[in-house]
């Protein structure tokens, strides 16, 4: 196992929870070490070759995706490590990347399906996270047995909904119990995107921008709004046979907004 690292014959450029890095002048050589850690905290025990299998999933990665986009990968060879390095070689093996210096973007993107804790309580008390403010989470509104009510009941309680959801006066009553979720992304420019289901609901249909593209209308090319919609649904509950005839109805709604009426 390889807890840390301390060659004093290189410079130290920084040393993280899980990797220590150090200055080779314009290349930096990160090592991955079998430290374990949990938020912001190292434990005392590491994992034996944790930091052999980080870093086989990233270069897997680089590898996969090299013809897509550039990345600041050098050299995994034993060979190409300084020669200060030469006793140490059997013990950085498999666990070291020699990689360009890069200009730092500082810009995080964190996606939590949940918080628990120290972070859920700081969450409920402060609205933020380490003292990062958070936003406000996603709220889906729940408009109960729509199929036995027409357009404009839908829509005023629909508005109803919007409204105690922007304020926060949303009763657990009104968030649970869906069985269909609709998600629109159609104010940011997504021309497609595949909505995730979520249980114990039977499918969730995703909308995207409207946008003009030449099309065949009456056999000549014209101009037309298109939009694409994405359904994802539960094999469980919904074969793929009437899925599709949901969607082909949906679509003739959409051309046709006056057969919803008759």
């Amino acid at each position: 196992m390889l807890r840390e690292t301390d060659f004093k014959e290189l410079k130290l450029f920084k040393k993280g929870k899980v990797r220590d890095v150090y200055d080779l002048g314009d290349r930096l050589l990160l090592i991955a070490t079998d430290r374990i850690s949990c938020f912001d905290a190292v434990l005392p025990t590491p994992i034996p070759d944790k930091g052999v299998i980080l870093t086989k999933i990233s270069l897997f990665w680089f590898s996969f995706l090299k013809d897509i986009t550039e990345n600041h990968l050098i050299s995994t060879d034993l060979s190409d490590l300084p020669l200060e390095l030469e006793s140490s070689k059997d013990d950085l093996r498999g666990r070291f990347m020699i990689t360009k210096k890069c200009e730092v973007v500082p810009f995080e993107c964190v996606v939590r399906g949940y918080i628990t804790g120290s972070g859920w309580k700081e969450y409920r008390a402060s609205n933020s996270i380490c003292d990062i403010a958070l936003p406000e989470g996603l709220i889906v509104p729940v408009l109960k047995d729509a199929d036995q009510k027409g357009l404009l009941q839908i829509a005023e309680e629909s508005r109803v909904l919007v409204r105690k959801a922007r304020e926060g006066n949303l009763s657990v009553d009104e968030v649970t119990g869906g069985t269909f979720t609709i998600t629109n992304l159609s104010m940011f420019p997504v021309d497609g995107f595949t909505p995730i289901l979520r249980p114990p609901e039977s499918g969730i249909l995703g909308l995207c921008r409207v946008r003009e593209k030449p099309a065949v209308y009456n056999g000549e090319i014209a101009i037309r709004s298109m939009m694409t919609v994405s359904l994802t649904w539960d094999h469980r509950v919904v074969d793929g046979a009437p899925a599709s005839e949901f969607l082909q109805t949906l679509c003739r709604f959409l051309e046709e907004p006056t057969l919803i009426m008759t």
